[in-house]
């Protein structure tokens, strides 16, 4: 998992070949460093991560490589650089995507076991520790990418059946908890991420059935329509994504192997 806060890109668990870390390292944008800070409680991989009111919330993701769905909610302190738990989410789950509206975290779809993608979408208040069940994803998923513009979330390519790769848009709205099918990805993929900045959805990497990608599109939301964008210097899939500064941050990722 990747957020974004003040000049800092935080980086957040993961795992390497064969072990599942609790590590967080935080990148210095000013001073293009990286330094460690305080380790999360629970290692995990396949998390997703947001940052609201100056704090950092980590949220699902798996305890094992095999993968073993948690409801694992810790919230960062950067000032006093410490963890805390939170509520669980309601439905457990890893390779979830998250977007962030008004202050709430909208977690959308992941995996609860096997290779079956869940549908569950639930938004957490982090003022009163709490969640509410929202209208489900129409399309069960994972490995998606999720973003949010101009108070909708879009849940973005995926899995629908192991092994294989989706490119269908879907919009959610708040104000009337209901979902609208979007034009599609041009390139469909799994293991992509989303970055917002200035009012556009970038699509970045992933895996289209023969290899990691280093494939980026770009999504209008206003008119519902995508265009290319100058591929990344390192094709990879499952990257950390943040902004900073109207900066996009890709941190690490699976060469595909």
């Amino acid at each position: 998992g990747a957020a974004a806060l003040d000049r800092y890109v935080f980086a957040i668990g993961g795992s390497d070949t064969s072990t599942i870390l609790n590590e967080v390292l935080r990148y210095d944008a000013f001073q293009t460093c990286w330094f460690p800070v305080a380790p999360m409680p629970t290692a995990r991989n396949s998390l997703t991560a947001e940052t609201v009111d100056g704090k950092v919330y980590a949220i699902g993701g798996s305890s094992t490589i095999a993968g073993t769905a948690l409801t694992v909610v810790e919230e960062y302190n950067p000032m006093a650089n410490t963890w805390s738990a939170k509520a669980p989410i309601p439905t457990s789950r890893y390779a979830l995507a998250s977007a962030v509206v008004e202050e709430g975290i909208y977690v959308i779809g992941g995996v609860t076991t096997g290779d079956v993608g869940t549908a569950a979408f639930e938004a957490y208040d982090p003022s009163t520790d709490t969640w509410t069940s929202l209208a489900p994803l129409p399309t069960a998923r994972w490995s998606m990418a999720a973003a949010a513009v101009n108070g909708k979330i879009y849940a973005m390519g995926g899995t629908v059946v192991a092994g294989t790769q989706d490119g269908r848009v879907e919009e959610y709205d708040p104000n009337t908890n209901s979902w609208t099918m979007k034009t599609p990805m041009p390139t469909p993929r799994r293991g992509a991420r989303a970055a917002v900045v200035q009012g556009l959805i970038y699509i970045i990497g992933g895996y289209a059935g023969s290899g990691a990608l280093s494939t980026v599109e770009v999504y209008d939301p206003t008119e519902n329509a995508w265009a290319p964008r100058p591929p990344l210097p390192t094709a990879r899939q499952f990257p950390a994504v943040a902004v900073l500064r109207n900066a996009i941050y890709v941190v690490a990722g699976s060469l595909g192997t």
